[in-house]
C-alpha cells in the first residue's frame, strides 16, 4: 500500500487548530442529534399505530410505508450524490453564487417532489389494489395524508443537503429534538381528544414538519449561507408548486367522486390518469416562461 500511494504517506502531516477541532465534534454532536431525532420521529408514529390501532391497520399502512420509503430513497440517492459538490462549491463561490444554485436546485427538486407526490396519489390506489387486494386499500382522504407527508419529507432536501455540505449540524442539533417532541404531541391531541386513529398519527407529523422544520431548515441556510434569500421569498419562490399540489388534489378528489358509485378499477385508474395528465399540463402553464425551467428543459 505505501508503494503505491507513496505521495500520500510522504505528504507533510497537517495538525487541525482547536477552532477546527471544535467545529468538527460540534457538527458531528448536531449530525448525531438530528439523526436520533429523526429516528424518533419514525419510531414514536410505529409505536403509536401498534398502541391506537390494530395489527390489521398496522399491516396495511405498511404496505404504503414501503412505496414511500422506496420513493424517498430515490431522492436520497440523487441528492447523496450532489452534497459533495456543494461542499466544494461553498469554498469556491460566493453567497450571490450559493443563492443562484440554491433555488435552481430547489426548482429541481420541488418539480420532482410534486410529480412524485400526484403520481402517488394517483395511482397507489390501483397498484395497491393489484398488489395486495382491495380489501388493503385506505380510503382516499388517509391515502391524500400519506403522500403529503412524503411530499413534505422531500420538498425539506434543498435545506438538508446545504445544511450537511456547509456544516451547520450544531446550529441545527434541536431542531429534530423539538421536531419529535411536537410530533408525539400533536398525535396523541388529534388520537385522544379527536379520535381520528392512523388519519391523527400521520396528521400530527405533518402538522410539526409544518411548525418546526419546514420553515426552520431553509432559515438557517439564509442566516449562515445565503444572506440575500429571506423565508419570504422562499415561499414566494417555491408558492406555485404548493398550488398545483392543491389543484391536482382536488381534481383527483372531485374525479373520484364522480366515478365512484362506478367501483372498477379501471375507471379509478382512468381518473387518476386523468388528474396526472391535467397536472402536468398546469405544471408547463406555471413555469413555461421560468429560467429554471428553461434552463433544465
Amino acid at each position: 500500500m505505501k508503494k503505491r500511494y507513496r505521495q500520500v504517506f510522504e505528504s507533510n502531516k497537517v495538525k487541525l487548530s482547536e477552532n477546527e477541532k471544535s467545529i468538527l465534534i460540534h457538527n458531528g454532536i448536531g449530525g448525531i442529534s438530528n439523526k436520533i431525532g429523526s429516528i424518533i420521529v419514525v419510531s414514536s408514529d410505529n409505536v403509536l399505530l401498534s398502541i391506537f390501532t390494530n395489527l390489521v391497520t398496522v399491516g396495511m399502512y405498511s404496505n404504503y410505508t414501503v412505496l414511500t420509503a422506496a420513493c424517498s430513497k430515490v431522492m436520497q440517492t440523487i441528492s447523496t450524490a450532489i452534497t459533495p459538490s456543494l461542499g466544494q462549491m461553498g469554498v469556491e463561490h460566493d453567497s450571490s453564487k450559493n443563492k443562484e444554485i440554491f433555488l435552481e436546485l430547489s426548482f429541481i427538486i420541488y418539480s420532482f417532489s410534486t410529480f412524485i407526490f400526484v403520481g402517488f396519489f394517483c395511482f397507489i390506489t390501483p397498484f395497491v389494489t393489484v398488489w395486495v387486494g382491495k380489501i388493503n386499500v385506505f380510503p382516499v382522504f388517509l391515502t391524500w395524508l400519506i403522500s403529503i407527508n412524503l411530499w413534505m419529507n422531500l420538498i425539506r432536501t434543498p435545506s438538508w443537503m446545504f445544511a450537511d455540505s456547509f456544516g451547520l449540524q450544531w446550529i441545527q442539533r434541536w431542531k429534530s429534538v423539538v421536531e419529535a417532541i411536537a410530533n408525539l404531541g400533536f398525535s396523541l391531541v388529534f388520537l385522544k381528544i379527536f379520535n381520528l386513529g392512523i388519519e391523527g398519527i400521520i396528521l400530527g407529523t405533518i402538522l410539526s414538519t409544518i411548525l418546526v422544520v419546514l420553515w426552520y431548515e431553509p432559515l438557517t441556510v439564509f442566516k449562515h449561507i445565503i444572506p440575500e434569500l429571506t423565508l419570504k421569498k422562499y415561499i414566494n419562490f417555491n408558492l406555485p408548486f404548493i398550488w398545483i399540489v392543491v389543484v391536482s388534489s382536488l381534481l383527483f378528489f372531485i374525479g373520484n367522486l364522480i366515478v365512484s358509485h362506478y367501483n372498477s378499477i379501471f375507471v379509478n385508474l382512468i381518473n387518476s390518469c386523468i388528474t396526472f395528465f391535467i397536472t402536468c399540463a398546469i405544471y408547463f402553464v406555471f413555469f413555461r416562461k421560468n429560467k429554471y425551467y428553461k434552463k433544465n428543459d
